[in-house]
């Protein structure tokens, strides 16, 4: 089995054939992270974590989904290209390209940035900024809905970013598919843990945070690290 089969044969079963959900897109939550849960060095500084046999299968996932939406700080201190290129070579199909949608409270996108260059050549779509609402936020429950009512988004691989995921964990109900990538790396104290100081969702009965359990839990090797899949549950 080459790369490709396997990650095609790992995620295949984790996803419906249609998402039914009409409120919102099919959510994945996906990010890598350092054995001792960090994504990014001191003051964000980017980190390479994922090894060849995961980033095929990250890619992978990418053509799984209508689209990929990350924060701005992934922009300004990554500067992804958020395009699927990592595709088995003897399949000659092109893949599958998700549009590409930007969290962008303060209009900060830079006008030098990979995506752009990407769209600009034809390598991918043109990106959909995302400002704020009056009050500087983004409510993610009524952007999932617009996503999904008005622009057709019916699947969503959402990569964080530690406000992304911070913001998608902590809130009840949003996130249908977690998939986590571990690399056998230690960053140490100084780096920029995936989860923060997460607070959780309270509720009135019991005034305390809420955190979702994993289900489904699934687990595969990719060269030297390991992904886990699992589905987040709050009830």
């Amino acid at each position: 089995m080459t790369i490709y089969q396997q990650a095609a044969h790992f995620l295949s079963p984790l996803f419906p054939d249609i998402p039914t959900n009409e409120a919102r897109p099919f959510v994945t939550l996906t990010y890598a992270q350092s054995i001792d849960g960090k994504i990014a060095g001191s003051n964000g500084q980017q980190l390479i974590l994922s090894g060849n046999g995961s980033m095929i299968m990250t890619h992978r996932l990418r053509t799984m989904h209508d689209g990929i939406m990350v924060g701005i700080g992934t922009i300004l201190n990554d500067d992804p290209r958020l395009s699927v290129r990592l595709v088995d070579p003897s399949d000659p199909t092109p893949p599958r390209q998700p549009q590409p949608i930007i969290l962008d409270t303060h209009l900060r996108f830079p006008l030098g940035a990979k995506l752009l260059h990407n769209f600009q050549s034809g390598a991918g779509k043109a990106p959909w900024i995302v400002t704020a609402a009056i009050d500087g936020h983004t409510s993610l429950p009524d952007l999932l809905s617009l996503l999904r009512r008005h622009h057709g988004i019916a699947t969503l691989m959402i990569e964080g970013g530690a406000r992304v995921i911070q913001a998608c964990l902590g809130a009840v109900g949003h996130v249908d598919l977690l998939v986590v990538t571990v690399a056998p790396t230690i960053v140490g104290r100084d780096g920029v843990a995936a989860t923060g100081e997460m607070a959780g969702e309270t509720t009135p009965a019991t005034a305390a945070p809420r955190f979702p359990r994993l289900d489904d839990v699934r687990y595969e090797q990719f060269g030297r690290d390991i992904v886990m899949a699992a589905r987040p549950a709050w009830d």
